[in-house]
């Protein structure tokens, strides 16, 4: 009975070890994440309709160093897209900006239970960007950002992780350079952004 007993006990403990598995120590994870944002704004003193779209797929790895800590780094492509529309006169015009995009990162997870927990996601990322406006190049710039952002994260199976982030807390440097221009427009911003291009959706695969 006592020999029953003690591996019950074993069995239970090995599978509370291995719940969590996921963010220990020696953890590779792969996947990405994607944003998807849409938009259109009417200004009526002018009759001009502007729809905005915009596209960011970044795939991602990491490692984790230490028990719920991995760093690691992403790869990804932009694409913001403004058509604007006079509705009186025969008007249109279009603005698309091209981004690539390299993002090392430092992720803290905090388990909430078996299946799910919360997690902050540091990132240091600098884009390069082209625009063109009518099929026309237009300019070249750059954004770099250096902040956190807090996302919750579930686990349908023991390997596989679904993430969502909202919101970014930290400091945006932006430089644009027009076609044809000596001048950068430089923009500096830090504070707290809640819009609809923080809200990012992911998926990364656990290897333990």
């Amino acid at each position: 009975m006592k020999t029953t007993i003690i591996l019950i006990l074993a069995v239970l403990l090995t599978l509370s070890t291995n719940l969590n598995a996921q963010t220990d120590q020696g953890t590779i994870m792969i996947g990405g994440s994607v944003g998807l944002m849409s938009m259109t704004i009417k200004n009526d003193n002018t009759d001009i309709t502007t729809k905005t779209t915009s596209l960011e797929l970044i795939p991602r790895a990491g490692f984790f160093v230490a028990d719920n800590f991995s760093i690691g780094v992403g790869v990804g492509v932009s694409s913001i897209t403004s058509k604007s529309e006079h509705e009186t006169f025969d008007f249109d015009s279009k603005t698309v900006v091209t981004g690539f995009e390299f993002a090392p990162f430092a992720r803290y997870h905090a388990m909430l239970g078996d299946h799910g927990g919360i997690f902050a996601h540091g990132e240091i990322s600098y884009t390069s960007t082209t625009t063109k406006e009518d099929d026309e190049k237009a300019g070249n710039g750059s954004e770099l950002s250096i902040g956190v952002s807090p996302g919750v994260i579930f686990f349908p199976t023991e390997r596989l992780g679904i993430e969502a982030s909202f919101g970014f807390l930290g400091y945006v440097s932006e430089k644009d350079n027009p076609e044809g221009s000596d001048n950068d427009v430089v923009t500096n911003t830090f504070g707290l952004l809640l819009n609809a291009n923080t809200l990012n959706f992911g998926v990364h695969y656990y290897i333990f």
